[in-house]
């Protein structure tokens, strides 16, 4: 049996070397592309990578946890430094980061206001008429960033709690005594190493204490709330590890999360209504990749967005009373959320991606990958107005085979029953 695992093993870091080489080559390319458009020819790259860091699925190998560590630490460390071309939001962290430390409210004083401030960075702010939309644990995070004060420290900084994540993972897989593979999987995935060590996205951050949560479920409660400080979808773990334990035994870590978010806030809190201005636009208007809002608009019109809304509130009502496993809960949570929601960018495919690995699923991972598809859509942008052209063909190279992904993890599932 030893002589097995061992192969295994062998076997499965072998197959890690090509993540790392698609890892290496993404960071080569990103580093010669004349411009943002350029970065659509990674999308055949990235799917090789998805498919390859999907692998240890098939072979399952346990793993220790420094084997986990060190293969995320290598696919993640080559990307950072490389220009943010499939999203520049990053540098709207760090700007409003180094406003909040310099005593602006990023609330009522959007970067084009502030001018003189951080100017080659608040040059590349995207939406800079904009003001911030970003909650407290956020806000907190972005101080940090901004105390950097470049792309590269937020890239170095995300990959650094992305790392940690694929930690959590593994610590999760081992208190539920289930197979370590998918840790290796998230490890090894392009979405998390892209979107942490070149995109720097918020939602690695706030992903990360879910899968500290999920990890620990002693601090579940605490570790929740602050990732809905960060970001609003970790709550959804809330109702799940509240049945754990009693009510005492979770008020240590509801007062510390507290008074973290407290601490976020307080600087903003004379924005008054002003906090949620740029948040309006964003939930009315915003729209890019979206599975169900194209399907209900001819039918709904108007009354499309709330309509979504109420299906998945309704998706998570359900989810709350019906599950008591915090990561299957979040699972259903997390893939509704990406079904009904009306701007889908890839990184937001991480909601569903960790919960389903810690219950031992890979179709996510495949239906992840398939998602970057969307950022083909680049190919098409006019540099000097910001602007591409989303026609349908994007959702049929992204959601397509990500739907086939789920079918074909859902009914494998079902028939090993």
């Amino acid at each position: 049996m030893a002589i097995w695992s061992h192969r295994w093993r062998v076997n499965a870091l072998a197959w890690a070397l090509i993540p790392l080489g698609c890892s290496l080559l993404s960071a080569y390319l990103l580093h010669s592309a004349e411009s943002r458009p350029d970065a659509a020819t990674l999308v055949p790259l990235l799917w090789v990578w998805g498919l390859a860091a999907t692998a240890p699925a098939l072979r399952k190998p346990e793993l220790a946890l420094s084997t986990v560590m060190f293969a995320a630490m290598a696919v993640r460390l080559p990307l950072i430094g490389s220009p943010p071309l499939f999203s520049d939001d990053l540098y709207r962290y760090v700007f409003e980061g180094i406003a909040l430390n310099a005593g602006h409210n990023p609330f009522t004083e959007a970067p084009a206001s502030l001018e003189g401030l951080a100017e080659p960075l608040r040059a590349q702010v995207n939406h800079p008429t904009y003001t911030s939309i970003y909650p407290p644990l956020a806000l907190l995070w972005f101080r940090l960033l901004g105390l950097g004060g470049t792309a590269t420290f937020a890239q170095a900084a995300t990959a650094a709690v992305d790392v940690c994540t694929a930690a959590f993972l593994f610590t999760a897989l081992r208190r539920r005594d289930a197979p370590t593979w998918p840790a290796l999987v998230y490890a090894l995935h392009p979405l998390p190493a892209v979107e942490s060590a070149v995109g720097a996205h918020v939602d690695l951050f706030a992903a990360s204490l879910l899968a500290a949560a999920l990890a620990w479920p002693r601090h579940a409660t605490g570790l929740a709330v602050l990732g809905a400080g960060a970001k609003l979808l970790p709550v959804a773990a809330l109702p799940a590890t509240l049945r754990e334990r009693p009510v005492r035994e979770h008020l240590p870590g509801l007062l510390v999360a507290g008074a973290l978010l407290v601490l976020g806030a307080w600087p903003v809190l004379d924005a008054g209504s002003d906090l949620f201005a740029s948040f309006g636009t964003y939930t009315q208007h915003w729209r890019f990749n979206a599975l169900a809002l194209p399907l209900l608009e001819p039918l709904l019109g108007e009354a499309t967005r709330p309509a979504l809304i109420l299906a998945g509130v309704g998706v998570s009502a359900w989810a709350a009373w019906r599950l008591r496993d915090p990561a299957a809960l979040v699972a259903v949570v997390g893939t509704a959320f990406l079904v009904l929601s009306p701007t889908v960018h890839p990184w937001y495919a991480v909601w569903a991606l960790v919960p389903s690995l810690v219950l031992g699923r890979w179709g996510w991972s495949l239906a992840a990958t398939a998602l970057m598809g969307s950022y083909a859509v680049l190919g098409t942008l006019d540099v000097s107005t910001g602007r591409w052209d989303e026609g349908a063909w994007v959702a049929w190279l992204s959601w397509g085979p990500a739907l086939a992904a789920l079918a074909a993890e859902t009914v494998t599932r079902r028939g090993r029953r």
